[in-house]
């Protein structure tokens, strides 16, 4: 209780900082090292060695090639033409021009190599020496960027998808004119033979009229006709008298 009430009992002892030997920590880990080698020596077993533990996180082979392609995708669009033509483009800095034409996609890697080689040497005052293969490599790389100039300027290649796509358009606005037009010869066919079917009817109700007047009135229309007034009864009633007359002459 003493102890823990004093204050100074908790104060650093200077005693503990100063080591009996000079080498005393490495000799003690040196013997505990080789105590430990006495003790494999004698049970014959091996030990693994006592290491600091790490965390070791193994990615998977899908994983690591999709991210493999999609920085061999990120780079080889890096270099293509139509990103550095839209980067000039929207870029603030003026347009940079030269004998070379870096925006034909030629010889890019050459003119990156030739660059820095000229800047290396306006930087360091110097003058590089360039070995037989590269003279010959530039030789050989100018004729070909001369001749690519004007082997491109009738390639449009890169406006075929346009032109198909213009096509496939063009295509389905026919598709949809043949389908209209059959649409209207199919609606004014069937307007034709209603047509015709109702010039049909109306033919026969000529004839039905020509045929109530080839009988004189004899057939008229029912709703129409009146007791005793129509031409049938009057013929009905000449021929009962005509009947009576006979009959009394006959009596006579």
């Amino acid at each position: 209780m003493h102890h823990r009430a004093d204050p100074l009992a908790f104060k650093p002892n200077p005693k503990n900082l100063v080591l009996d030997n000079e080498n005393g920590g490495d000799d003690g880990d040196d013997d505990q090292e080789d105590g430990d080698k006495d003790d494999d020596n004698k049970t014959g077993l091996y030990r693994a060695p006592k290491m600091a533990p790490v965390h070791f996180e193994e990615d998977s082979s899908a994983v690591a090639k999709r991210l493999k392609y999609q920085a061999r995708l990120q780079a080889r669009a890096a270099k293509s033409r139509v990103m550095k033509d839209l980067v000039s483009e929207f870029d603030d800095r003026p347009e940079e021009m030269s004998l070379t034409n870096d925006g034909v996609h030629f010889g890019m890697g050459m003119d990156q190599k030739q660059r820095e080689r000229e800047d290396y040497e306006e930087a360091n005052f110097t003058r590089t020496m360039l070995s037989k293969k590269e003279i010959a490599r530039l030789r050989k790389g100018a004729l070909p960027r001369f001749e690519n100039e004007f082997e491109n300027l009738n390639d449009f290649s890169q406006i075929a998808p346009l032109q198909d796509d213009l096509e496939t358009n063009e295509q389905r606005r026919r598709n949809v004119l043949a389908r209209r037009n059959e649409r209207k010869q199919a609606a004014m066919a069937r307007d034709s033979d209603e047509d015709e079917d109702m010039g049909g009817n109306s033919r026969n109700r000529k004839r039905s009229n020509g045929g109530d007047e080839i009988f004189d009135g004899l057939m008229a229309d029912p709703s129409k006709r009146r007791k005793g007034k129509t031409a049938f009864d009057r013929s009905q009633r000449n021929i009962g008298r005509s009947k009576s007359n006979n009959k009394g002459k006959g009596r006579k």
